[in-house]
């Protein structure tokens, strides 16, 4: 190092790296359609399916989960899933690692961004719900609803950057990527019930992610209160947190294969 020379304060390398991050994610459309549309479409389809004439709260909130749980796991997939293998492949980290910046601080750079995009789903649904249907979550319900969110979002984020980690192209980060998203789809039980698989597979699909996500929501939403059962859910989503942010980590490599 340069004598007289310092290096540049940690908090203001990462404040640089998210605004930068910022800039690109609000300058993409892949992203943007990912953190608004994909939700408010499962919403805005799932209202028009319930029945006319009769009380819309609760079945509006289960609605709301279930676009919000699927909309969070999307946004891991192609909001950043696909975005950091593209940077890998483009040798944006080669370079950034020749920066004097701390390896963490570009990752991390990225998932906090990705994090607050998740907490903007969640706001824009609630209020999209409230304007467009008059049903709005108990301040309890909203306030279980956002800790999912955001548990939710890292699980999301860890089955991204484990895709990141084990493939290796950008192209085949997004050929995993896509058929992830038919497979959420199918698990989140939106347009197909589950109640008719075969009882082993029903098994598996209560304890992904995102079933669990989608329980956990519509218990806050809708009746403000978790119970044993939720319980189990939280410890269950945290054991997946951790095991995928291991795998994650431990085998991310900073170079295209």
């Amino acid at each position: 190092m340069i004598k007289g020379s310092a290096a540049p304060a940690p908090g203001g390398t990462l404040a640089a790296l998210m605004s930068a991050e910022m800039h690109a994610f609000a300058r993409s459309g892949r992203s943007l359609i990912w953190t608004i549309a994909v939700p408010l479409l499962v919403l805005v389809i799932g209202e028009s399916q319930l029945p006319k004439g009769i009380s819309a709260q609760a079945p509006t909130l289960e609605i709301v989960s279930i676009a919000l749980a699927l909309g969070i796991f999307t946004l891991g997939l192609f909001g950043y899933a696909t975005v950091l293998a593209t940077y890998r492949e483009r040798g944006v980290f080669e370079r950034l690692r020749c920066a004097p910046v701390p390896a963490w601080q570009i990752l991390g750079a990225r998932l906090l961004v990705q994090m607050l995009a998740v907490i903007l789903q969640a706001v824009l649904l609630f209020v999209v719900a409230w304007a467009a249907y008059g049903v709005a979550p108990s301040l309890v319900g909203a306030g279980y609803a956002l800790a999912v969110t955001m548990l939710a979002g890292l699980c999301a984020l860890a089955i991204g950057q484990v895709i990141v980690a084990l493939v290796g192209t950008a192209q085949g980060t997004s050929a995993v990527a896509r058929v992830l998203f038919i497979l959420l789809m199918l698990l989140d039980g939106f347009f197909f019930r589950s109640s008719r698989w075969p009882s082993a597979l029903q098994t598996f699909a209560k304890w992904t992610p995102i079933r669990i996500a989608t329980r956990l929501m519509q218990d806050g939403l809708v009746s403000a209160h978790w119970g044993a059962a939720d319980v189990r859910y939280l410890l269950a989503l945290a054991v997946w947190i951790a095991v995928l942010a291991y795998l994650g980590v431990s085998r991310f490599r900073w170079q295209a294969a």
